[in-house]
């Protein structure tokens, strides 16, 4: 029964977020296939439908090889960062969401997601709009230039090639001369960041993801 005044996208979303809770809270391993169709995310579809050439010519240096981000490097990163209200968390090449609906579903912060494929962000806004997550945007865009300096929380999950990687990192630390932010890393990011004489790097207080794996987590904090 849907109470007066609540939608059917706010009753969804909120049985949703009660699931999402004890997920969150629980030690056991994580589906993949079960969240996704938990979330409606579409991306088997949709990625089958997209012209990687044409991409390629669009976009060139970045890199555009959908790859998930699984939901144990998800629950692990959320409890290392633990974003609450005043935060803004920032999933640089958000893909389909995974991350911020997650986050938007288990935490009180600001998620704000960029990626650069537009039909992925298409179907991101949609699962939003579905689930009624007014703390949560998505946005076509590239975070070599778009606007991303309101964040204190940042996800990366070897979203970018090397030179792109660098243009990224020198954003982050202009952001961290204004005040102190953390990075949640995954794969190749992690040694770019480990370098960086301006961040150190903090433990995980619990995980459930397997370290020392091609989707190993690190987390960093700038240095004041």
């Amino acid at each position: 029964m849907v109470r007066t005044g609540t939608s059917v996208a706010e009753s969804y979303g909120l049985r949703l977020r009660s699931q999402f809770l004890s997920w969150h809270e629980s030690h056991r391993s994580l589906s993949d296939t079960c969240i996704d169709r938990a979330l409606g995310i579409r991306h088997i579809e949709i990625e089958r439908e997209l012209d990687l050439v044409k991409l390629i010519l669009e976009f060139q240096t970045e890199r555009l090889i959908y790859s998930a981000t699984p939901y144990n490097v998800i629950r692990d990163a959320m409890r290392g960062l633990n974003p609450g209200r005043g935060d803004v968390f920032y999933d640089l090449g958000a893909g389909y969401g995974r991350v911020l609906l997650y986050g938007a579903l288990t935490h009180g912060a600001t998620f704000r997601g960029i990626e650069i494929v537009p039909s992925r962000v298409e179907e991101a806004n949609r699962i939003r709009s579905h689930l009624a997550l007014e703390q949560l945007d998505f946005r076509q865009g590239n975070a070599q230039s778009d606007d991303f300096s309101d964040g204190n929380l940042f996800f990366l999950f070897n979203p970018f090639f090397s030179e792109v990687l660098q243009v990224v990192g020198l954003r982050l630390r202009r952001i961290a001369q204004t005040r102190q932010i953390r990075i949640a890393s995954v794969a190749n990011s992690n040694a770019y960041f480990a370098r960086q004489r301006w961040l150190g790097e903090i433990d995980l207080p619990m995980r459930s993801s397997q370290p020392w794996s091609p989707y190993e987590l690190r987390l960093f904090v700038s240095r004041v």
